[in-house]
């Protein structure tokens, strides 16, 4: 049986959908958004939509999927051989502040996720697992973190440490020298996150 190949035109029209989709998520929410804000957004039929993502949850899945390869194309060129933790703690909050810096729609897209009625609409976050979690359990099996610190929950309150940070209403942003602060903050958390994990 023959592969159906998907067009160059319409892998254009499916990446601008997710392009709008992306956008409006991202400004209104999950709930607030409707598809055919997103058509009229992107400048494409109804029916297009409906064509390659089939609903508005799977569009809202494309998306969280999209969100997922850009931040993993941060690590495929990256060496995920750490010796030493305080440099992985590092390499994970740089990295992560970084991301979100660049791509301020996935900042706020997570904010709206987290307040959406609808659990189910929650992003796996499947970086972290392919990623993260397997290193920190190296470092854990080795005697370098804590026995008794449940490793999700540390990746979990560095992620979370981040989210503040990058609020445009925090002190940081009060500050003459933002990239300085920024700077100050994220070696803060590096050092109490090493503290707290270090066995």
């Amino acid at each position: 049986m023959a592969v159906k190949k998907i067009r160059p035109s319409a892998d254009k029209t499916r990446e601008k959908i997710l392009k709008y989709a992306l956008k409006l998520f991202a400004q209104k929410g999950y709930s607030a958004t409707t598809v055919r804000d997103i058509a009229k957004a992107a400048k494409v039929n109804l029916n297009l939509i409906f064509h390659h993502f089939k609903s508005k949850r799977m569009l809202w899945i494309a998306v969280g999927e999209l969100i997922s390869q850009r931040y993993s194309e941060l690590y495929l060129n990256k060496n995920m051989e750490f010796t030493d933790l305080r440099v992985l703690i590092e390499e994970f909050l740089y990295t992560r502040f970084k991301f979100y810096k660049e791509n301020p729609e996935v900042y706020r897209l997570i904010r709206w996720k987290n307040i959406e009625p609808d659990e189910s609409l929650l992003f796996t976050n499947s970086i972290y697992l392919k990623f993260f979690k397997p290193i920190l359990l190296e470092f854990q099996i080795k005697g370098e973190i804590r026995s008794d610190i449940d490793v999700d929950f540390a990746a979990l309150f560095m992620s979370s440490s981040l989210m503040g940070a990058l609020d445009k209403k925090s002190f940081i942003y009060q500050h003459s020298n933002i990239s300085e602060r920024e700077q100050e903050y994220i070696e803060f958390i590096s050092d109490e996150i090493y503290k707290i994990l270090k066995a």
